[in-house]
């Protein structure tokens, strides 16, 4: 996910504590005047107040670090140029969504096209694919298309007569070529 970090680091850390102490003690407090209000000391008001007592202590735990990751979040993402946002599923599975633009400009409107990654690692290659290539028709053999794309795998190798074969230049993501293939009829 974007901007998210793995951990929460020294500040965040500091603000979780600090909001999990002052949320413990309004806890606390509450509790306290929850049993009161609700009437006495009986097992159920107890609960009922206890349960009560935690969710605020735990929400208002929170709400600092929450508060500071949003603005974190904002700040970042706010950064992110438009090309990049339209793209953001390819960026964000390692892909160059900008390699999908042109390779959507040399295959024509209708035409169809086959694609193929070379393992499961590279799976979001395919999906990517299928949806920035409509309204380019998807085929299931490379026999069956008119153009092929791949990652990583040399069109050459899949069998099928080719009247060319281009590598897409990609500036980010995976450092494996994208080809892009015409095939011969």
């Amino acid at each position: 996910m974007i901007a998210l970090p793995s951990s929460p680091g020294a500040y965040g850390t500091a603000l979780i504590v600090a909001g999990l102490v002052l949320g413990s003690a309004l806890g606390w407090v509450a509790w306290g005047r929850l049993r009161r209000l609700f009437g006495g000391g009986g097992a159920a008001t107890t609960a009922v107040a206890g349960v009560l007592a935690v969710a605020l202590a735990s929400s208002v735990g929170l709400a600092p670090f929450l508060a500071w990751r949003v603005v974190q979040n904002l700040r970042y993402t706010s950064r992110i140029q438009r090309p990049i946002v339209e793209r953001i599923a390819a960026y964000e599975n390692n892909l160059d969504g900008a390699a999908f633009d042109k390779v959507a400009r040399i295959i024509p409107r209708h035409a169809t096209f086959y694609v193929e990654a070379s393992d499961p690692v590279r799976m979001n290659f395919a999906p990517w694919a299928l949806s920035a290539l409509l309204p380019r028709i998807a085929v299931g053999e490379p026999a069956q298309a008119q153009w092929i794309l791949t990652l990583a795998i040399d069109p050459r190798t899949l069998g099928v007569p080719l009247a060319s074969v281009r590598r897409i230049p990609t500036g980010y993501g995976d450092a494996a070529p994208v080809y892009l293939a015409r095939v011969a009829r």
